[in-house]
């Protein structure tokens, strides 16, 4: 039996979007990832059922996602939890010509002269597009897209996003050094500085201490941002001001976040790998590398 789910269409949207984790290269919007498997974790101890992307960007090691949307499971159970998207930018293609309520199913091949395809429905619309697993995850690449899914989904597992804690291969964990809460519109407000005057940097500067969170932004030539979100209205100690730079499309993150945001530094300058940011809030995570 054919996996089938129902989801709303606008959510779907968002989920892939997300996904995608666009970022400004040169003045020019480029997705980091590709592709992406739509992961179905059934309804388990009266928790709703679940359709989640977890995504490795391309160069495999400096940054991984993690969002998640509701979902309905139409039908009996079926072995098949997974639904390959080979293009996110295709599926969104398909989708802009759909109506709200929409169920997508994945056939998969019964011979190899047929190719695997999901089956996108809306109202008296029906869109087939092939997709496989074995579809790359990458253009140019030699990685498979079920590959990929499961060096992402593995990375994923060390992260902890409500505690903002990382597992280590020593089986020990490395907790945030600092963390703060506060509203994504803030955090937006913040890193979409980096377009002031078209200058698209994808740079921003992060700098810290138990008192203090600002964000920097953009060059003076054209125009730098400082943005305080964080100030203690008692300072609680005197500890010096930490510096990190990150990329990776941040603000198209905090854009696409609509909820309350938790942002977590973790310290792993003792192992000489700089620091690692992880932004989590109710729709998923991201955990990114500081530019070392």
């Amino acid at each position: 039996m054919a996996l089938r789910v129902t989801v709303d269409k606008f959510q779907l949207e968002q989920l892939l979007k997300r996904t995608q984790r666009l970022q400004n290269i040169n003045g020019k919007s480029i997705a980091q990832v590709h592709s992406c498997v739509l992961n179905i974790v059934a309804d388990t101890f009266n928790l709703p059922t679940i359709m989640s992307t977890t995504s490795l960007v391309k160069d495999g090691l400096t940054s991984v996602s993690y969002f998640d949307i509701p979902c309905t499971i139409l039908g009996g159970p079926t072995k098949d939890t997974s639904i390959p998207v080979s293009d996110i930018n295709m599926l969104l293609g398909v989708l802009k010509y759909h109506g709200q309520n929409l169920t997508i199913s994945y056939e998969i091949k019964v011979s190899n002269s047929v190719p695997n395809k999901v089956v996108i429905k809306s109202s008296n619309k029906t869109t087939t597009i092939q997709s496989s697993m074995d579809s790359l995850a990458f253009p140019h690449s030699n990685v498979t897209l079920g590959t990929w899914n499961d060096k992402s989904l593995a990375l994923k597992e060390k992260i902890n996003p409500i505690t903002g804690n990382y597992k280590l291969s020593t089986g020990g964990y490395q907790s945030p050094s600092h963390q703060w809460t506060f509203d994504s519109t803030d955090l937006f407000e913040a890193l979409r500085c980096d377009n002031m005057n078209n200058q698209k940097l994808n740079e921003f500067t992060l700098s810290w201490n138990a008192n203090h969170l600002w964000v920097i932004t953009g060059k003076e030539l054209k125009g730098q941002t400082e943005t305080e979100l964080f100030k203690s209205d008692s300072p609680i100690s005197q500890e010096p001001v930490y510096n990190c730079k990150f990329q990776g499309g941040l603000d198209n993150v905090a854009q696409l976040m609509d909820t309350e945001i938790t942002l977590s530094i973790l310290d792993f300058t003792k192992q000489k790998q700089g620091y690692k940011l992880i932004i989590s809030s109710e729709e998923g995570f991201v955990f990114q590398s500081g530019v070392l």
